[in-house]
């Protein structure tokens, strides 16, 4: 079955996609698009991806973006900064 390694690719993604975000705005002192408390988890950011695509499903400009950009927006959404 595929869904095991399933899992752990999404892990990965999720855990690169964050720690490049947290690097990246850390680093240069660029805006942090996510602001997440340290509680959350990876199995969090793989649900806030989910309700994000399920709440725009039917959003084909979304839909298309690379799957990086729909991350970030799902994790913004769920963890946003003040501004």
């Amino acid at each position: 079955s595929d869904y095991i390694p399933a899992i752990y690719e999404c892990r990965g993604f999720i855990r690169g996609a964050v720690g490049y975000h947290d690097a990246v705005s850390d680093r240069k002192n660029l805006k942090r698009l996510i602001c997440y408390p340290q509680s959350a988890t990876l199995a969090d950011g793989r649900l806030a991806f989910v309700d994000w695509a399920k709440a725009n499903i039917d959003d084909q400009e979304l839909m298309q973006e690379a799957p990086v950009v729909g991350l970030v927006r799902a994790l913004a959404t769920k963890y946003p900064c003040s501004k």
